[in-house]
């Protein structure tokens, strides 16, 4: 969520994440001087978003656009787009199935327990349905975890690159800050991990060896929400392999976040002092991204949940249709109804039974017309006798 104070069309309050101008549109303060209140839709950095303005005017009577000093409030906050209510309706859906599948479970033990279990007919759409849906459920479980998967690296992935980005630009501005021939690890001692912090925009820690010697956030270190030592995975990364960059998976409570490490080397390249930025301050946002994005992959599949149903239903009736007709032309034959010929549709296996059961049945009918013909002129013969 980002909420922001316009005053006169100009941005002089920003909290929250960036709101993404510095000056009201021309369209917004239009409106607003015939309304105080407005909900608009907009994009910003490629995302839909949802933003209400209230206009407030003060006191102050100075002339400007709006005929005096107004303040304009605007919060912004993610849109709902039909992806979330996939999503949303993806978890309706587990949650019915959650409450169905005890009670669709307890009513097979019950039939099974009154012998109406295993069923004594069972119909051969009904077979190819369920296996139909068991094949195409199956697949979707899987694509399911594995893209899943695949969105956590991902995100772990663009969250380390951004750590190391940025840190990066902290190393770049040690090195600004740096006297002729200085290293950039006594530059950071002399520069102090406040003012440094300031500097970049980060909260950052300093390691010197496995001990943390500075922070600027001392009050979680001194609540101990930030460990005092170095992660034995960042110490073997940066000491141990000689790597200038590591990030590990750190926790407060149950509250996840991911930490970057940087080595300030000396001129033998050994790590004198280890520059920590954690995502403490990014996180809301990060944890945002991937929420979004998870609901983007249950979403898509929810979509595919659907299309599999209703291909395995379009591909039940198509299999067991040609059955059905060959079933009730059977019936028709066994009834003496010969007239009555199967279409053929196809070209495969099924347009041949279709056809071999024509020619039976054309071969009964003529059957039967010879065998009614010699009847009738064995009447007439016993008659001529008598």
């Amino acid at each position: 969520m980002a909420l922001a104070e316009f005053q006169n069309g100009a941005l002089v309050r920003n909290l929250g994440r960036d709101f993404g101008r510095v000056r009201l549109p021309e369209n917004v303060r239009a409106t607003l001087r015939a309304d105080s209140t407005l909900w608009r839709t907009e994009q910003s950095e490629g995302r839909t978003t949802l933003t209400f303005y209230q206009q407030k005017p003060s006191a102050t009577d100075v002339r400007s656009a709006f005929g005096g000093v107004h303040s304009v409030t605007a919060v912004r906050v993610p849109a709902t787009t039909t992806f979330d209510h996939l999503y949303y309706a993806l978890r309706l859906v587990m949650a019915g199935l959650l409450v169905a599948g005890p009670l669709y479970g307890m009513g097979l033990v019950l039939r099974w327990r009154a012998g109406l279990l295993p069923a004594p007919r069972v119909r051969f759409r009904h077979k190819v349905l369920n296996a139909l849906l068991g094949v195409g459920a199956v697949a979707v479980a899987v694509v399911g975890l594995v893209g899943l998967r695949v969105l956590t690296a991902e995100n772990e992935r663009a969250t380390q690159q951004w750590l190391r980005q940025r840190l990066e630009q902290v190393e770049e501005t040690l090195a600004r800050e740096a006297e002729d021939g200085e290293p950039l690890y006594e530059v950071a001692q002399r520069v102090g991990i406040d003012r440094l912090a300031a500097r970049v925009g980060l909260d950052l820690n300093l390691y010197e060896g496995p001990r943390l010697v500075a922070s600027s956030r001392p009050r979680l270190v001194e609540e101990r929400l930030i460990d005092r030592r170095l992660p034995i995975s960042a110490y073997r990364a940066l000491y141990l392999r000689g790597e200038r960059f590591a990030a590990t998976q750190e926790r407060i409570g149950r509250f996840p976040y991911m930490a970057g490490f940087r080595a300030l080397t000396d001129a033998q390249g050994a790590p004198r002092f280890v520059l920590s930025a954690p995502t403490l301050p990014e996180q809301e946002r990060i944890a945002e991204e991937q929420s979004r994005t998870v609901a983007y992959l249950f979403g898509a599949l929810l979509v595919l949940i659907l299309l599999v149903t209703v291909t395995a239903l379009v591909l039940a009736g198509a299999l067991t249709r040609p059955l059905r007709r060959l079933r009730k032309g059977l019936e028709a034959v066994g009834k003496g109804e010969f007239a009555r010929a199967l279409p053929i549709d196809t070209r495969d296996e099924i347009g041949d039974l279709a056809e071999t059961f024509n020619e039976m049945r054309a071969q009964l009918a003529e059957s039967r017309r010879k065998l009614a013909q010699q009847e009738r002129e064995l009447a007439w013969r016993e008659m001529a006798r008598q």
